[in-house]
């Protein structure tokens, strides 16, 4: 009886043994077979179950912790990448739909309409009677006018559009928040259940790269799995499964800003440097469109300002004099947008100034001369530029920041891709490598079965010799 209790005993061990080995490689081929259907699921991190010595080392082993391959660092350098790619993409967006409606390479538009104004005053000048040579200094002025005012309309039509792609953006960023924090709450249970929460975190992360792209972030990865959010300002988005309301907040005449308000009711308010996709937009809106605008009326209003003054000291075909030849307009805020040929001269161009004398009508072209030299001077503008100069800082006020911001896409995009692919080096997973613990996971199941069912046998065999 003695040699019995013996060997049941060893077979005992060697069966309990056997089973830990099959629910050790059962654990790794699930692990890895959950890898391999999610090879393509974007935020996937690859996953593994470690397998360690019991007993006699090399007979049997047991399932440790699933482990997940991840970087913190590439993560959140991924996240940076993400970000300053929304933010340049956002300020593209933006400034291209301004660029298109200053744009006067085409031949037509400010600069086009500066030089055929010009031009006709020159013409004038050789027939200071000719009534249709005065029309036409009119209806070339008109075009000026015109072309001036379509330009602040489509600059004032960005800003429209940027308010209202801003006002999408803070949809988004509202949607990804409430399920960054609703998943936050279902990591922290499954973990404290010691369920795998692989799926989940990578759910996590490809809302945590969307909301990057959209808004500047920071987060703060906690004990429970889950991960706190904040703006570059520390303001609390997301902590643990409670999501901030984010607000827009100016819009109109106003800068954007946002507002983010907490779940137990405090608010506060961020004014700029949010980041992301939101902050190059209200960067394009409020810093570059506006700049731009603000040039354009400083040009309109100088154009209006200067134009008037030598018209008034001057003499019509009629006698007149004293009269404007742009409406007035004494506010330079807005004055691209209203400027006009005066109605009394468009009505009449004989009140059109350009004598000088008015004992020397109607062949007196003097007048047009101040005028002219208008049209070179390099201090009309503000005292340091011209008219056309004038124009075109307007036009490279658009231009050179949408060029910064498109050069700064392709590098941002560049640094996500590397990132990327860093991140995939670590984190993705390999078919082939997976193939392999697969195929070395079921052997030693194999083997294990082979083992237990051997113990079975011998079992049968003692049954039998007592």
């Amino acid at each position: 009886m003695s040699v019995f209790r013996t060997t049941s005993g060893s077979l005992n061990g060697l069966l309990s043994s056997a089973q830990s080995s099959l629910g050790a490689q059962k654990a790794l081929m699930q692990i890895v077979s959950q890898n391999v259907a999610n090879a393509n699921t974007p935020g996937w991190t690859r996953e593994r179950v470690g397998l360690y010595a019991m007993g006699v080392p090399g007979l049997a082993v047991q399932a440790g912790r699933v482990e997940a391959f991840r970087s913190s660092a590439i993560e959140r350098s991924l996240l940076g990448a993400g970000q300053g790619l929304g933010y340049h993409q956002g300020q593209v967006s933006v400034l291209e739909i301004a660029e298109s409606g200053i744009n006067d390479l085409d031949g037509h538009g400010v600069s086009a309409a500066l030089s055929g104004f010009f031009t006709a005053l020159t013409e004038l000048q050789g027939a200071p009677s000719d009534l249709v040579e005065r029309q036409n200094v009119i209806s070339k002025a008109q075009d000026l006018a015109l072309s001036i005012r379509t330009a602040a309309t489509a600059l004032e039509e960005a800003r429209g559009v940027a308010e209202q792609e801003a006002a999408t953006g803070i949809t988004q960023i509202n949607d990804a928040l409430s399920q960054i924090a609703q998943l936050n709450h279902e990591i922290a249970t499954r973990q404290s259940s010691e369920a795998g929460v692989a799926d989940l975190v990578g759910q996590r992360d490809v809302l945590l790269g969307e909301l990057a792209s959209q808004i500047g972030v920071e987060t703060i990865s906690q004990d429970d799995g889950t991960v706190t959010v904040t703006l570059p300002n520390g303001t609390a988005l997301v902590s643990g499964s409670e999501a901030a309301h984010v607000a827009l907040t100016g819009g109109g005449a106003d800068a954007l800003g946002v507002s983010v308000t907490a779940p137990g009711g405090s608010t506060t308010v961020v004014k700029g440097g949010v980041g992301g996709r939101l902050g190059g937009i209200m960067t394009a809106r409020d810093e570059k469109l506006a700049g731009a605008m603000k040039a354009l009326d400083d040009m309109a209003s100088s154009l209006v300002g200067k134009m008037n003054a030598v018209h008034a000291g001057g003499v019509g075909l009629d006698g007149s004099t004293g009269l404007p030849f742009f409406e007035p307009d004494a506010n330079a805020k807005g004055a691209a947008g209203r400027i006009a040929v005066s109605a009394t001269l468009v009505s009449d161009p004989k009140k059109l100034a350009a004598a000088k004398d008015p004992n020397a009508l109607p062949g007196d072209p003097d007048n047009l001369a101040g005028w002219i030299a208008l049209g070179d001077d390099a201090t009309a503008v503000g005292g340091t530029k011209s008219f056309a100069s004038a124009w075109d800082a307007v036009v490279s006020g658009i231009a050179r920041p949408l060029s910064e911001a498109r050069a700064g896409a392709e590098v941002q995009e560049g640094r996500r891709v590397h990132f990327q692919a860093a991140r995939d080096g670590i984190s993705g997973v390999d078919i082939q490598e997976e193939m392999v613990s697969l195929t070395q996971a079921q052997r030693a199941f194999e083997a294990a079965t082979k083992v237990v069912q051997t113990v079975d046998d011998l079992y049968d065999q003692i049954m039998r010799m007592v």
